[in-house]
Order: C-alpha cells, then sequence, then structure tokens
C-alpha cells in the first residue's frame, strides 16, 4: 500500500511575523498564537478534504523526532497551557487603530475594522489635519505603550511632500511605533498628491516614499489615495477600506 505524505507550507509573510521582533516574553506567546492559527486552519481544511473519505489510519505516518530533553518538553507544554488560557479568554474584540493626518476621519467613515483613538485630532490621538511624521514622531513619543493594539493602520506622507520638503528618519517613526505597539502589525495607506503644492509630485515619487516604509516591515495598501483632492469621502476611501479590512 502506498503510504501518503503530507505537507504544510508556511508562506514568507507568516515567517516573517513569526520571527518579528518580540522580546522574551513575547515570543513564546507570538510564536504560538501563529502557530495555533495556522495549523487550526490546515487542520480544519484536511478535516474538509477528508469527511466524507474513510481512510486506513495505517496509510499515514509519521516520522517526527525531537532532540528536546523531557524538561525542555514540560516546559514547552507550560508554555502551551498558559498560551492556551490566554487564546480561551482574550476578547473577541480586536483593538485595531488609525493614525495620521487628516485623512483619518475619512479612512475612519470607509474601513468596518479599525478606528481612530479619538475623533478629535491631537497628540493624544496620533492624527491631526495638516500634520507630517515629524508631528507623529513627537506624539509618540508621548503617548503610553499600549499592548493591546494589534493592527496599526498608518495615513501619513502628503504633508511635506513625500519626503521632497520635509526631511526625516522614517526608521525612527518605526522605531517608536514597535516600542509604543510591541504587539502589532503595521499597514500603511500611501497618501494624496496633484494638488496645492503637490501638483508636481509624480507617481514614482509617491512609490520610492513607500518603499522606505516597506523597508520597515510594513503593508503597503493598494491603491493609494492618489491623485485626489482628499478631504472628502471621496470613493478611493471605499477602495482602500476592502484592501485594509482583509488584512484585519
Amino acid at each position: 500500500m502506498e503510504r501518503r505524505k503530507l505537507k504544510i507550507k508556511i508562506t514568507e509573510s507568516q515567517l516573517k511575523r513569526i520571527v518579528k521582533s518580540y522580546n522574551d516574553e513575547q515570543l513564546n506567546e507570538g510564536f504560538l498564537s501563529v502557530i495555533y492559527d495556522f495549523v487550526t486552519e490546515k487542520i480544519k481544511k484536511l478535516i474538509d478534504l477528508f469527511k466524507d473519505k474513510k481512510i486506513d489510519k495505517d496509510e499515514f505516518k509519521t516520522e517526527l523526532k525531537t532532540t528536546a530533553s523531557d524538561d525542555e518538553l514540560k516546559k514547552i507544554d507550560k508554555e502551551y497551557k498558559k498560551f492556551k488560557e490566554k487564546k480561551e479568554t482574550k476578547s473577541t474584540t480586536t483593538k485595531n487603530i488609525i493614525i495620521g493626518d487628516s485623512t483619518v476621519p475619512y479612512l475612519d467613515n470607509a474601513i468596518q475594522k479599525a478606528s481612530r483613538i479619538n475623533k478629535k485630532g491631537g497628540e493624544s490621538s496620533l492624527w491631526l489635519g495638516g500634520m507630517s511624521v515629524i508631528w507623529l514622531i513627537g506624539a509618540l513619543k508621548k503617548y503610553p505603550v499600549d499592548s493591546d493594539v494589534e493592527n496599526v493602520i498608518i495615513s501619513m506622507g502628503t504633508n511635506g511632500g513625500f519626503g521632497k520638503y520635509l526631511k526625516y528618519d522614517v526608521s525612527q517613526l518605526f522605531e517608536l511605533l514597535e516600542k509604543k505597539f510591541p504587539n502589532a502589525d503595521f499597514i500603511v495607506v500611501q497618501g494624496a498628491w496633484g494638488f496645492g503644492p503637490l501638483k508636481n509630485i509624480k507617481d514614482e515619487d509617491v512609490k520610492k516614499y513607500y518603499q522606505k516604509y516597506k523597508n520597515e516591515g510594513a503593508t503597503i495598501i493598494e491603491p493609494p489615495i492618489g491623485n485626489n483632492e482628499p478631504h472628502g469621502d471621496i470613493p478611493i476611501y471605499k477602495k482602500i477600506a476592502i484592501e485594509v479590512d482583509k488584512l484585519l
């Protein structure tokens, strides 16, 4: 009888989530969270695949081996039980926030699974009209650590001409984001151009600018707000919202 081998693949994005910068305490929970969700998804697919078939248990064989000691295995088991208890008692409400400039209220209106920290703009809300990354860096320095946030949607870059008119270090922004939201993933909405002092901004200028965010590990949303006057509930926000909500 031919033996079947089951292979489970992990994508690059899933691997990145596993090895993303965790501190020692978060590593166990973060790693287990990804593995737990990943394996659960694969098991559900296997159940659907074989639910109407009779399977000879001898057809399948595992050759899984471990070099871990008994003490190490006990420690892993203990950590898993702690993680599982947290997973089962955790609130079903996911905390996803939107931060940035004057586009934030319009994104808030369109995105279903994330919202502003507060409807009133300011440093404590991490959004304010007319502000640039330099302002956001200053606001983040004063902001408390929030380990409950799972996703941060960032809409920044328009004010400052996508790095052409104001110079700043995007890596400093992400250093603060990761410090203040240690368990979060970062999603970036590309800004607007083609109006006022931004009439001469080109598509390639925008792509080059947001590559810096991508290099820091952020997910860049397509499409951008783009060549539009952004102050209003224009159709592009709905398209952006669909792509953002897919990730949440």
